[in-house]
């Protein structure tokens, strides 16, 4: 306990040395504070379900939290997967997202390891549950989307019309989005340099493509875009991605709109960064639309040092600054559409 106090003391002087960033109030007079800062729950995916709020998050074991509202407590529960798939190597499961399906079927995406790519490549999967509680089974024996170049079994989409100027990784980051009629679209990102967002028309129970569909390009980068979370607001569409390197302070959630939800402007409108909000690297985003017509909630993560909900120091690196002890935080936001369906903060959801 001795040694644990005197780190704790150290990552603190450590953070003030650097310089910690206050969290800046929205126009009701809240700040930020993380719903969950004791352990790390990077890219969360937040649904609501019958017994309040579930969601589950990057790592290891996909850590799992339910609470009975949007603002906590959350509480622990075991990892949603029953087995990792038979076409992935075992390792972290990255981004996992959380969909109910026409039939009242809940769907798991999620990214694994693959052989036969470069190190660390990933390709998507799916697994199926009766219930938001699973558990979740893995669904097939191949991957959901894959390059073709993947040691795993043909994937549903093999992303065969890529620019020849995009990297042959792997792909994660798989969100759905539900169209208005019901049909069931998949959104994900190509790994490496340049990096895109794909999406693809899903069969309706969410584990194959669509027959005689095949994905397609939204967005083309140099830099890093990923985290896709598409809804549709108005009369627009609203794509939000994160953007920048995730393990600094600028990395950042940003949006884009059109009237039409296969064609995009490369520019983005930063929504979610640190000038904006004090916090250090907010991104990895999803939304709640509720089922009784309330305000749409944004869920993201954040860095936190210290062993505390503090932010991060403006200046810190993940690779350089392990010694803050640095975790991503799970940060809620209510969300306002102002003019042309644009965005906006209400307020941030304090942990009760």
């Amino acid at each position: 306990m001795r040694g644990l106090v005197s780190t704790l003391a150290l990552a603190l002087l450590a953070v003030a040395a650097l310089g910690a960033v206050p969290a800046s109030a929205v126009r009701d007079g809240e700040s930020a504070a993380p719903l969950i800062w004791q352990r790390d729950f990077a890219d969360p995916s937040v649904v609501e379900f019958y017994g309040g709020y579930l969601a589950v998050g990057t790592g290891p074991v996909m850590p799992r939290v339910r609470s009975g509202g949007s603002r906590g407590p959350w509480r622990e529960m075991s990892s949603p997967l029953t087995a990792y798939p038979a076409w992935a190597i075992p390792g972290d499961i990255w981004a996992p997202r959380l969909q109910r399906v026409g039939d009242g079927t809940w769907v798991l995406y999620y990214s694994a390891l693959v052989a036969g790519l470069a190190p660390g490549s990933r390709c998507i999967g799916a697994a199926t549950a009766a219930t938001a509680t699973g558990p979740f089974t893995p669904a097939g024996d191949a991957p959901l989307v894959c390059p073709p170049t993947a040691g795993a079994l043909p994937a549903s989409d093999q992303l065969l019309d890529r620019p020849g100027d995009l990297p042959a990784s792997g792909v994660i980051d798989a969100s759905a989005f539900v169209e208005r009629d019901g049909r069931l679209y998949l959104l994900y990102k190509t790994q490496g340099l340049p990096s895109s967002i794909r999406m693809v028309l899903l069969s309706p129970d969410g584990l194959m493509v669509a027959p005689g569909k095949r994905s397609r390009m939204l967005l083309r980068s140099t830099g890093i875009v990923e985290n896709p979370t598409l809804l549709h607001q108005g009369s627009h569409w609203v794509l939000f991605t994160s953007q920048g390197w995730y393990g600094d302070c600028d990395y950042r959630t940003t949006w884009r709109k059109s009237r039409q939800k296969w064609r995009w402007q490369a520019r983005s409108v930063n929504f979610l960064g640190p000038v904006i909000t004090g916090l250090c690297g907010p991104g990895g985003a999803d939304v709640v639309v509720p089922r009784d017509g309330g305000r749409t909630r944004m869920f993201f993560h954040g860095w936190v040092c210290g062993g505390t909900p503090q932010p991060c120091p403006r200046g810190f690196r993940r690779t350089r600054d392990g010694a803050l002890l640095p975790l991503r935080g799970m940060y809620g936001v209510l969300l306002d559409w102002g003019r042309s369906d644009a965005p906006e903060i209400a307020s941030y959801l304090v942990p009760r």
